[in-house]
């Protein structure tokens, strides 16, 4: 006699497992390059997630039980702590198979931190996978929350399980209005505020990017991105939940591990910053001078073979999207516009080729995206994938959110122009006010990012007491460039108006040069820390002496005189 079917509920992300398990039960599903279970079948992956499921549920008190069967109720949740791979993957279907509410934590999490964001949620449970068993544990014994571990290699793969999609159980008053996922996130002021999306939401995302990006059960993806951060989650759901295959690679991770694994030829997508770019275009010149050329192309018709090579995280620039559209033989590399509170992406572009996206351009606004750009130039967004709300201890946290008609504001400065989203950065960060004049400082990043002998630049506003701000520019030279005159203000500034056009009221007027070697601040994903390169690089007593600043009574020779060189006023 056979055993009886496991059932999964009869909801979103699941409904496509089963339908892809009807057709390649043996399909592998996740690959994870260093965790305990290397390589799992779809059937292994529903096996464990149903199971895991069910013993949930009998752990569970029975409060948090009633919480699940109403769709009224408050929404309950579960932390997950484990490094990115199949345990993590289980886990986040498995809890969502549940009802509840996701909670990703940072492997890397300090017990402080993990009992703020514990006790913000109200948690119900912390799950881990088995190499967390113990920081998992410290934070239980601080938080007095149930600390649950998933252990693979102890759940005993039943021989060929079959499935069945449930209509009725204890589960069945699923509401889509209950929160899918909550990630936590940096504020502007105060501690971190977490980001509650709904299953609605979720599925509107998520099912949307599956679309646009043409996810079939034949891609692999290889995934190195935090899976706590908005970036690695889409990333993970789309590509499971359309029964192709996940490969983590985070713990073995790195530009030359990339270049190995690239020329197996097998991936069809992956994600790489603006910054991984750079450094993988300096990875393949070295390689293509000093690599036998079979190894080298075999490096190259593994990048031209990614069906989808995405970036996004901030600006990619003109001069990076025709560098790697060049490096892939015409395939252009898709750029993201996103943010933790939407999970659609607000604007994305195509990954065919030849698509008409201009160079500059993050694409088009995503089909789901209602926007209106303000007096201010902010952009603001309505949308079925945007989230519900912050959770955060600042009572007023919601206050300001949105604009009287409902329309997120996103922060950021935008234009449209034939039907592409241009963006400018961060309405508090990027717009530099000098004297009576407002210069978005990516459009001058940009420009200076293509001066020959510039590796990094970012410019920023220093604060000045006779005209509010200054524009500021540091650079990171070309190695072999420490030292050249091309790098002083005067130069920079005619190079600029030159070469690029900037008009004269944008141009830096403060510079700091660093060695190649030096390090500036930036967050975990690579962007740029711009208050704290403020504070640190340019305002700190310390670094005057290693400040550049220009007299702004010299009339500097040779400087182009043109019409609006200071806006006409």
């Amino acid at each position: 006699m056979s055993a009886p079917p496991f059932k999964l509920p009869t909801q979103p992300f699941l409904t496509e497992l089963f339908q892809c398990w009807q057709e390649t039960p043996k399909k592998i599903l996740v690959r994870d390059l260093s965790g305990s279970c290397p390589e799992a079948t779809l059937e292994r992956f529903l096996y464990d997630v149903v199971t895991l499921r069910i013993r949930f549920w009998g752990i569970l008190d029975e409060h948090a039980r009633q919480a699940l069967r109403d769709p009224n109720a408050d929404d309950v949740y579960i932390a997950i702590l484990a490094t990115p791979g199949y345990e993590y993957t289980v886990l986040c279907y498995s809890i969502y198979s549940l009802g509840a509410v996701i909670v990703p934590l940072s492997p890397g999490v300090l017990v402080e931190e993990a009992k703020y964001f514990l006790e913000l949620c109200n948690a119900t449970l912390l799950t881990a996978g088995i190499a967390d068993i113990q920081h998992a544990q410290a934070i239980s014994d601080q938080v007095g929350v149930q600390c649950f571990t998933f252990d693979p290699m102890q759940c005993l793969l039943k021989e060929d399980p079959t499935f069945v999609l449930e209509s009725e159980g204890p589960w069945e008053s699923f509401s889509m209005e209950k929160g899918f996922i909550l990630l936590y996130t940096s504020g502007t002021t105060g501690p971190p505020k977490g980001v509650l999306h709904s299953r609605r939401g979720a599925v509107a995302g998520f099912r949307s990017l599956m679309s646009h990006m043409g996810m079939s059960p034949q891609d692999t993806w290889l995934l190195h991105s935090p899976v706590h951060w908005m970036g690695g989650v889409w990333q993970l759901f789309i590509t499971v939940s359309a029964g192709a295959c996940v490969e983590f690679c985070s713990r073995v991770f790195n530009p030359n591990w990339l270049m190995e694994r690239l020329s197996v030829s097998d991936l069809s997508c992956m994600v790489m910053t603006p910054i991984l770019l750079d450094t993988m275009k300096q990875k393949l010149h070295a390689a293509q001078n000093a690599w036998p050329s079979s190894r080298y192309e075999a490096v190259m018709a593994g990048l031209r073979g990614l069906r989808i090579l995405a970036t996004g995280s901030m600006p990619v620039g003109p001069v990076r999207q025709a560098v790697w559209k060049n490096f892939r033989g015409g395939k252009p590399i898709v750029e993201l516009y996103g943010m933790t509170e939407e999970l659609a992406m607000v604007a994305r572009s195509s990954w065919e080729p030849d698509d008409g996206t201009p160079l500059g351009s993050c694409g088009k606004p995503s089909e789901l995206v209602t926007l209106k750009i303000n007096d201010e130039g902010e952009l603001l967004i309505k949308s079925p994938a945007l989230f519900t709300k912050y959770l955060s201890p600042n009572p007023e946290i919601m206050k300001g959110v949105f604009d009287s008609n409902g329309f997120y504001k996103t922060g950021d400065l935008a234009r449209l122009e034939g039907g592409y989203m241009f963006i400018h950065g961060r309405a508090s960060q990027d717009v530099i006010r000098f004297s009576g004049w407002k210069i978005f400082a990516p459009e001058v990043e940009e420009a200076l990012s293509s001066h020959p002998s510039v590796s990094q630049a970012i410019i920023l506003g220093v604060s000045d007491p006779h005209t509010g701000q200054r524009v500021a520019a540091l650079i990171v030279p070309k190695t072999g460039n420490a030292t050249s005159n091309a790098l002083d203000l005067a130069a920079i500034r005619r190079w600029l108006s030159r070469e690029r056009g900037i008009l004269e009221y944008k141009l830096p007027t403060v510079l700091r040069v660093l060695d190649p070697t030096q390090k500036y601040p930036v967050t975990s994903s690579g962007k740029p820390i711009k208050p704290r390169i403020r504070e640190e690089l340019f305002e700190a007593e310390l670094i005057h002496n290693c400040l550049e600043v220009w007299d702004l009574a010299v009339k500097e020779p040779g400087m182009a005189a043109r019409p609006f060189n200071w806006a006409g006023i």
